[in-house]
């Protein structure tokens, strides 16, 4: 459409200064609302908003502000009794629609999406903003689903469907029909379009005869003169009629695949059906204007349900309306000549039973006048207390029918304006001015006689363009991805999850710790991927959003204050259990202070998903609709649906037993969302933290739109990932109302599909000079700590040098029988690492600030690939490609692709990028740029549809800096992990052999044979080479496909108070195993410890452990459990007890009680240190058990805690000690259950519960690690186990 020229005639009188003044109320309202009032960022939103002011003479809200502020118009209507449900309105931002079709298509997505099947949800869409001297956007009609009336006299016939009108209703000048009555709009639920106590009825159509909804007459005789051509029934759906800039109206007939209509019956009273009445399910008021920040939007429909009485004592009953209470009253065989027979009261009842007993049969949403009066009355008090004040007009607010059995009768309330607001504007057949003559010249002048089409064509052609519009629409639907990751993994599986949604929605993915939380409350479509560090906690980049998480819950603030102490405790996840464990012990745990959601808690922790009771107001419309539909989404939907029953008293009492949530409004009720936990079942709290986001984001108000996916990497993670994804994908699609336009064949295919092949001609090895790593020592170390730098996101990757290593195990001559027995025994090392600050470029503060640690915490080392190992593959590859230079810096170059939505859409899938990795650099650069138009929030949006393919080649996102062959092998690159599917069915396209290709492929596509095979052989990339003699994969795919080395994470050893933050001392068992098949392996990151030089460089960073701290209270008793290696931490705790003792001797402690375990005393770790320590007085008591020790049964630490039952039970409990336990996953279950029996025997019937209070309040600590050794046995073991975990899983 062209550009207008200012037009005086469309003046509409707000001045730069108004708009500027009112512009400024309202971003201080939405400044404050994100705690973010008289910040520099306020301040510069101002700026920009005064300067486009004055340029343009309006300015543009940011989609975020306009967001808030529909909400909050609607929060502020005071003729709406539902408003308790503002925060869970979703906006459509359609402001960049230009033609009326455009505006039309953007209507029905609406419709599709707010009526959901019957499942009825708030919506709005907003158009283009009112603009001085143009002609604004308007939609003709008062609501965008209405019935039409036709006005019929003795001079108009009815001829084969078709009305034929007189001559007598023409325009005046001011072109409006002469006959006009006066008539209020619609409220925002409450549709009445008249003052709701009182009938207006029409004088000039009472001689008259009206088919259909007298309150439409104008209008329908408006889209007959439009050409509109009715049937003439009392039930024909209006067009809709939509004006742009520019342009006079334009008809739309409704398809009626998009019109949801409800029979209306009687559950008693069988003559009711033959009165042939119904009823469409979305109430939706279009006539109203948007007045926000100054600028006001002429067309923003709005939809939301139906209150009872709305249809049955309103739209059917008023008597310038439907006026069936006459008929109603002469089948119940009524007085009606009397007004003493109460026949009107006792008539309407029925009318209201038999509408709410048909909207519940038809399972669409719908709330009774009682219910929706007393969640109005919990709203009043929220505002009240929140706002000091709600704006409500009580001839609106109160029900038409039973207005003093309501609570909202006895109230006073007050009526006064607040903004944003929704207003009532003029009809827009009044203040049109037409462009081809008036309304009547139309038909003469042929402008507006189409086609007669027959309805089915019509529905038929509405559909073909909601199938084309889909399509392109479904690019305005935002879906987030966010995902917190410690080893890459749960990031690979967000990208392809990104890949799999760019099909449909408009993706960007984030790191959790990169995302902004002002934007939660603000999404569409949330989905989340994360890991699970340890026994229970989140991944480093994902705990700042773990506490943010917490913090909305307990402020019930989408922006809080993380500065209070309440918040700023450290995070725990063990009470977010499964499903079906601890349920009890979980809800038990909440906050006793957060009473308003302990009711919901129980009850989501002791029902199954998917059909369990949720919020009424915060996680759907109250409603007496059924949830038993056969779509799989609408299983999923948050709602109180209760169970078909054709007892209307029995559903009314359902619906009562649930009135307790309707008090509750999540802060993300808005939000749907669904999460992708990865885990090790060998961990007792398996995918605990994706198992924490999933149930808190649940407790928050979001929709959770599929159940909770679990990959566990000892069995089928890449498997369980796959399903997941797909599920999600089509579940995405259903709640969005997308399967109409899509067909979900393909979709769900594409969201199966493996990740894309790789293609070598993406990638791009551009050489460099050797000279470019030719450099010194220092410079090398820099280069390399940078490279590191990125590749972990961030992280303040510290350079040590390796200064001492000792031999832990303590041989003496009592223990050569014991050194015999073992001479096989795997050393375990005391590695000893410094920081030379003398050579390096940054100051010593500095220095310290990046390595400061505390007792407790973790160091992740950046391990070196064995060089024995990494010259064997390099020997391999010179085999079948002799012109391999191992020595050759290259840059690694990728082709970065830009492709449409539409182009993505196609069948062939490879449009979206050419192979993985290359998607994962290519929608990086998308979603930056999607990230950048999210931040700022405004009006330029990235518009694929308008560019053409193009590529260029960019650095790889993994190793964008020159790095030699041998370089990424030893250093960068994880060359010992067996291959995943993905990488398998790669290498069979590399494999010359086609029976060694056809084995890869199977392997690849066989997930049972796939873990079998893992499982046996745990092949390395070397093994594979060997295996699969043809295999020749190129260099291209082995810089770019082959997974990063990930940081091994050890527990510190030493005190920063004794060796300050320059030295770390750490614990090393040095791993060596054989696999199932024989096959010798050698642990990466304790060998490359263990053989490396003295004064090697070794990278690493800090990994905190905020919930493995000592207590803060000095003279509380500390229980130390730590077998094995599982000592290392508290090597750090006695050396730091030990030198605050000699820096304040007066100062008195507590006891500090030491548990041991081992196979025999040699391999007792720092045994003379542990004595000095007992001597001192630093350690109270140290108890030591041996597993193997000759002609001895053997014994575990468990062993010794169940002897020293009553101590454990004295210390921990009555003197509120705290107990730490390090060790492996088994170890620390078998510590566990004896704790229980501890707990049990000394008087404490629900022991589980009282751990989880400790783990609660942080006075049960754990520091567990998984699976050190591969063997036969404990591979087969942990496999069994994993497998049997992920069966029930599937059961449930």
């Amino acid at each position: 459409m062209t550009n207008i020229d200012w037009n005086p005639a469309y003046d509409y009188g707000r001045s730069k200064e108004q708009i500027l003044i009112e512009a400024k109320q309202f971003m201080e309202q939405y400044y404050a609302s994100i705690k973010r009032l008289h910040t520099p960022s306020h301040r510069e939103r101002l700026n920009e908003i005064e300067n486009e002011i004055n340029q343009t003479g309006s300015y543009q809200l940011r989609q975020t502000e306009l967001i808030f502020g529909a909400k909050l118009g609607w929060r502020n209507a005071p003729r709406c009794i539902g408003r308790i449900q503002w925060s869970k309105l979703q906006v459509f931002d359609a402001r960049n629609c230009k033609t009326a079709q455009e505006v039309f298509e953007a209507i029905c997505n609406q419709i599709k999406y707010a009526t959901n099947r019957g499942n009825l949800r708030s919506a709005i869409t907003i158009f283009p903003q009112r603009i001085n001297g143009r002609e604004d956007f308007r939609i003709w009609n008062n609501q965008l689903i209405s019935y039409a009336g036709y006005l019929i006299d003795p001079n108009e016939t009815i001829n084969n469907g078709e009305i034929v009108l007189n001559g007598d209703d023409k325009f005046d000048e001011n072109n409006s029909f002469a006959k006009n009555s006066e008539k209020e709009c619609p409220s925002m639920i409450q549709m009445n379009h008249s003052n709701p106590h009182h009938s207006n009825h029409r004088s000039d159509h009472q001689q008259s005869t009206i088919i259909g909804d007298p309150m439409n007459v104008e209008f329908t005789q408006i889209c007959i003169k439009l050409g509109w051509k009715g049937l003439g029934t009392r039930w024909d759906i209006l067009p809709l009629v939509i004006s742009v800039p520019g342009e006079d109206p334009q008809l739309f007939p409704l398809s009626e695949d998009l019109v949801l209509r409800v029979p209306l019956i009687h559950p008693k009273y069988e003559w009711f059906k033959d009165l042939d009445l119904q009823w469409y399910a979305l109430p939706a008021v279009s006539s109203m204007k948007f007045d926000v920040g100054g600028i006001e939007f002429t067309a923003c429909p709005f939809s939301g349900w139906y209150m009872d009485t709305e249809i049955a004592a309103r739209d059917l009953c008023d008597q310038h309306r439907y006026n069936i209470l006459p008929d109603v009253a002469k089948h119940m065989s009524l007085d009606v000549n009397s007004n003493a027979s109460l026949w009107k009261d006792r008539a309407v009842i029925e009318v209201n039973t038999a509408v709410l007993f048909s909207f519940q049969r038809a399972n669409v949403t719908i709330v009774d006048h009682h219910t929706a009066a007393e969640s109005f009355m919990k709203h009043l008090e929220n505002e009240n207390r929140l706002r000091g004040g709600c704006p409500a007009d009580w001839v609106w607010v109160v029900p038409p029918i039973s207005g003093s059995l309501t609570p909202v009768f006895h109230q006073e309330m007050l009526n006064y304006e607040l903004k944003p607001a929704y207003r009532y504007q003029e009809p827009a057949w009044k203040t049109h001015i037409w462009k081809n003559g008036g309304l009547d010249e139309r038909n003469s002048l042929g402008l507006s006689t189409p086609r007669k089409l027959r309805f089915k064509e019509i529905a038929k052609a509405v559909k073909f363009t909601s199938n084309l519009f889909g399509k392109a629409l479904s690019k305005r639907i935002k879906a987030t991805i966010l995902y917190a990751t410690e080893t890459g993994r749960s990031e690979q599986f967000a990208k392809r999850l990104g890949q799999i949604f760019s099909h449909v929605f408009n993706v960007s993915v984030y790191c959790m710790d990169s995302y902004d939380m002002l934007h939660l409350e603000h999404e569409t479509l949330l989905l989340c991927v994360t890991s699970t560090f340890g026994n229970g906690d989140p991944p480093e980049n994902g705990e700042s959003f773990a506490k943010q998480l917490q913090a909305i819950k307990v402020t019930g603030d989408t922006a809080p204050d993380l500065d209070r102490e309440t918040i700023s405790l450290p995070v725990t996840y063990f009470r977010y259990q499964p499903n079906n464990e601890s349920n009890e012990a979980a809800s038990s745990t909440l906050s006793k202070d957060d009473s308003s959601v302990q009711n919901l808690s129980n009850k989501i922790f002791n029902q199954p998903q998917p059909n369990k009771p949720q919020l009424l107001s915060q996680l759907s419309q109250p409603t007496i609709s059924s949830s038993s539909k056969s779509s799989k989404a609408l299983q999923h939907h948050m709602s109180i649906q209760p169970s078909r029953s054709d007892d209307p008293v029995a559903s009314s009492t359902m619906i009562d037993d649930n009135l307790q949530f309707v008090n509750h409004v999540g802060p993300l009720s808005n939000v749907r969302f669904a999460v992708f936990a990865l885990g090790s079942s060998a961990y007792p709290n398996f995918c605990a933290f994706g198992r924490y986001l999933d149930t808190m984001l649940e407790e928050l108000g979001g929709e959770r739109i599929t159940k909770l996916g679990q990959g566990d990497e000892l069995c089928g993670q890449e498997q369980s990932f796959s399903e997941w994804s797909a599920e999600v994908f089509e579940q995405a699609c259903e709640v969005f109302c997308l399967t109409d336009e899509l067909d979900m064949n393909t979709v769900v295919r594409l969201a199966s599909l493996k990740p894309l092949q790789w293609c070598k001609e993406n990638v791009l090895l551009d050489p460099c000079p050797k000279s470019l790593l030719e450099e010194d020592l220092n410079k090398k170390a820099n280069r390399i700590r940078g490279a590191l730098h990125k590749l972990s996101n961030n992280k303040k990757v510290i350079h040590y040098k390796l200064a001492e290593r000792y031999d832990l195990h303590d041989y003496n001559d009592d223990d050569r029988s014991d050194r015999s027995k073992e001479n096989n025994l795997r050393p375990t090392i005391r590695v000893v690492l410094k920081i030379d600050i003398s050579n390096s470029a940054e100051s010593n503060e500095d220095i310290k600030s990046d390595a400061n640690y505390y007792t407790g915490d973790h160091l992740a080392v950046y391990p070196e690939n064995s060089i024995i190992l990494v010259q064997s593959i390099i020997n391999r590859l010179q085999i079948l490609n002799n012109n391999i230079d191992p020595d050759q810096p290259v840059l690694i170059k990728i082709k970065s692709q830009h492709f449409s939505i539409d182009n993505q859409n196609t069948s062939n899938s490879s449009s979206l990028n050419s192979f993985a990795e290359t998607s994962n650099s290519s929608s990086k650069i998308n979603n930056d740029r999607l990230k950048e138009t999210n931040r700022q929030d405004n009006l330029t949006k990235f518009d694929s549809d308008h560019l053409e393919p193009q590529q260029k080649w960019v650095l790889h996102d993994r190793l964008p800096f020159a790095v030699t062959l041998r370089e990424a092998l030893t250093r960068y690159l994880d060359i010992t992990s067996p291959p995943t599917q993905r990488l398998l069915s790669i290498f069979s396209e590399h494999a010359s052999d086609q029976s060694e290709a056809n084995i890869l492929k199977n392997l690849s596509k066989d997930s049972n044979a796939y873990e079998t095979w893992k499982a046996k052989y745990f092949p390395n990339f070397l093994e594979i080479l060997n295996d699969f003699s043809s295999l020749n994969p190129p260099l291209e795919f082995i810089f770019t496909q082959l997974p990063l080395l990930k940081p091994r994470h050890y527990s510190i050893s030493s005190s920063p108070l004794v060796t300050s933050a320059l030295q770390v001392d750490l614990t090393v068992a040095v791993i060596h195993y054989r696999t199932e098949n024989g096959a010798e392996h050698f642990g990466v990151c304790s060998n490359f410890l263990n053989d490396i030089p003295i004064g090697h460089d070794v990278f690493a960073f800090i990994r905190s452990a905020p919930n493995f701290r000592m207590p803060k209270e000095r003279k509380v008793p500390i229980i130390m459990i730590g077998p094995g290696t599982g000592i290392a931490p508290f090597r750090s705790f006695w050396q730091q007890r030990s030198k605050l003792m000699a820096i304040n001797p007066a100062t008195s402690y507590g006891e500090m009680i030491l548990f041991f375990g081992c196979r025999y005393p040699a391999l007792q770790l720092y045994r003379k240190e542990i004595l000095e320590q007992v001597e001192k007085g630093v350690i109270d008591d140290y108890f030591v058990a041996y597993s193997r020790r000759p002609n001895q049964k053997k014994q575990y630490v468990q062993d010794i805690l169940r002897k020293l039952s009553k101590k454990i039970f004295t210390k921990l409990i009555e003197q509120k000690g705290h107990i730490y336990v390090c060790g492996d996953v088994s170890m620390a279950e078998d510590v566990n259950k004896t704790l229980q029996q501890i707990l049990q025997e000394n008087g404490i019937e629900d022991a589980e519960m009282m751990l989880l209070k400790l783990k609660e309040t942080l006075r049960y600590h754990e520091d567990i690690f998984g699976i050190t050794l591969r063997t036969a046995e404990v591979t087969n073991r942990n496999r069994t186990h994993a497998a049997t975990k992920q069966s029930f899983s599937s059961l449930i």
